[in-house]
């Protein structure tokens, strides 16, 4: 356990000398770089997909997604989550272009934290973040997901942060659940 209380990450970090880097102003220099990272190389977007064990037949997840072929760069994103207590999946594989690393974040709790530590120091992804932290996942958290009605709503928001990414042409969005809902949702 470090001197403030922070967990010591579960895989050793090569990076344990910047751990608590900060200026005099308290501006956290290890955040502010990560928040770079996933400023210009990530994916923050909201799958939305078909589950048997909801209520509803589909599921709503927000979620953090990198892929890169530096494994350093993973390397540092999750040691410096690990200090602050968010646990990310990595996973190798081999590409056309060589390996490749996928680091990513799904469980709605680590996905809070991770994009309220990060939020002060994003500019492009602001927005995307914004309707994540304030719309999705109070929705979710409240439950309001599990009515047809709440679902809708909260794929309204879902198809906001999703418009923002490069692919914006997916099979579940509000005009899905609009049509395929639609005797329900009028009544």
């Amino acid at each position: 356990m470090s001197n403030n209380n922070t967990p010591e990450p579960k895989r050793p970090t090569w990076l344990s000398k910047y751990r608590h880097v900060v200026n005099d102003n308290g501006y956290e220099l290890m955040g502010a770089y990560v928040a770079g990272v996933m400023d210009s190389t990530s994916s923050i977007t909201v799958s939305v997909a078909p589950q048997q064990n909801t209520r509803l037949g589909y599921t709503i997840v927000p979620r953090i997604l990198m892929e890169r072929h530096q494994e350093h760069l993973i390397g540092v994103v999750d040691n410096w989550a690990l200090e602050h207590g968010i646990n990310a999946k990595v996973k190798q594989h081999e590409s056309n272009s060589g390996q490749k690393y996928t680091y990513s974040i799904q469980s709605r709790g680590d996905v809070r934290k991770f994009l309220e530590l990060i939020k002060p120091y994003i500019v492009v992804k602001h927005d995307t973040i914004e309707i994540i932290l304030n719309e999705i996942l109070p929705r979710l958290e409240e439950g309001r997901h599990k009515t047809k009605e709440g679902f809708v709503e909260t794929i309204e928001y879902a198809d906001m942060v999703r418009e923002s990414t490069a692919r914006s042409n997916y099979k579940y969005d509000a005009d899905y659940f609009l049509e395929e809902w639609s005797d329900e949702l009028q009544a």
